[in-house]
């Protein structure tokens, strides 16, 4: 039988999924958890819309990623915090330089900026933006004592 996965399943498929299953799996397993639906064709027609829908959606979310790269690329951001020499009193991590680069105007989520580890000393760090992409952006952030 041939099903449209709803869910994920570990094992079977990944939502979205047009699958062949036994007949017995679809009806005993699939159909009464909500996992999967039967394929009919206008199940299908549905499903091929909503996968160009998302695709668009994508391409749209790539083009507005690609332009912010080329916005930040480079810029510099100063960072002020209480500090003893050179080590600050506390620490920054992705939550605060969110918070500074949305003080400055730029919407980027913490899942967009790479940072191994919180910083905690006064100088100037290079701050990967969108590392997953395949030439990742990168901005100076420069953390200065008050």
């Amino acid at each position: 039988m041939k099903v449209i996965f709803l869910k994920d399943h570990q094992k079977i498929a990944k939502k979205g999924q047009l699958k062949q299953v036994a007949d017995g799996l679809a009806r005993n397993f699939l159909f009464p958890q909500k996992i999967a639906q039967p394929a009919s064709a206008r199940a299908i027609a549905e499903l091929e819309r909503s996968q160009k829908k998302a695709n668009q959606e994508e391409a749209q979310l790539q083009e507005k990623m690609a332009e912010l790269m080329k916005k930040i690329k480079g810029k510099t951001f100063i960072l002020k915090r209480k500090a003893n020499k050179e080590k600050i009193f506390g620490s920054i991590n992705k939550a605060d330089i969110c918070a500074e680069l949305k003080k400055s105007g730029w919407e980027i989520s913490e899942e967009d900026l790479l940072l191994e580890q919180p910083l905690k000393k006064i100088g100037q760090y290079e701050i990967k933006v969108f590392p997953k992409e395949k030439n990742p952006a990168s901005f100076i952030l420069e953390i200065q004592a008050e």
